[in-house]
């Protein structure tokens, strides 16, 4: 088990690097953190896919399998979380980013207020269970939201028979009412 404190929390399962900014945020153009999430999910830069993946890889211990959330639209690239995985996975962590598809376009948060689990449940499928069966898991998403593409990838990780799910999220959308507390990422 990893135990070094660093990263914030706001419920028992999701963690968080820190507080997202979104781009018309009074405090973005000074908030570095919010601009490396937007430049690795708008462009994939290395600059930002390493950056992350440099401050995961102490927290994240070897044995551990590893997917994220995949984007909304089905695509045939990867995106930026999805890069960061790949990195992560390079050593003896277990590669599963292969594992969650989505099969079918959803509308982007932005354009929308929000989008139910069953939307996500509906879109994506599990593919390569071998790769989650019996494993403990972390599930990467870039910016946690409202948590439901989160919550509906936690469900499917753990209906193909993942022993444990922890979701990380580089971000957390800021709010007034957002109140995080220090916590610890525990894998």
């Amino acid at each position: 088990m990893c135990e070094k404190p660093i990263l914030i929390n706001t419920t028992a399962d999701a963690y968080f690097i820190d507080i997202y900014r979104p781009k018309n945020h009074p405090a973005y153009q000074s908030h570095e953190h919010s601009q490396l999430i937007d430049i690795l999910r708008d462009k994939r830069q290395e600059k930002a896919i390493k950056h992350f993946a440099d401050v995961l890889k102490p927290y994240i211990p070897e044995g551990i399998a590893i997917t994220a959330v995949p984007p909304s639209v089905a695509v045939t690239h990867r995106s930026g979380i999805q890069l960061v995985v790949k990195i992560l996975t390079s050593g003896k962590r277990i590669d599963s980013v292969d594992c969650l598809v989505r099969m079918k376009r959803i509308q982007p948060l932005r354009e929308i207020e929000n989008r139910p689990v069953e939307t996500h449940l509906e879109s994506i499928i599990i593919r390569q269970p071998e790769r989650i069966r019996n494993f403990r898991m972390l599930l990467l998403d870039d910016i946690y939201n409202t948590g439901n593409s989160l919550k509906a990838c936690k469900k499917m990780l753990l209906d193909a028979g993942a022993k444990e799910v922890r979701i990380l999220a580089l971000g957390l959308t800021w709010r007034e009412d957002t109140e995080p507390q220090q916590g610890r990422l525990i894998i």
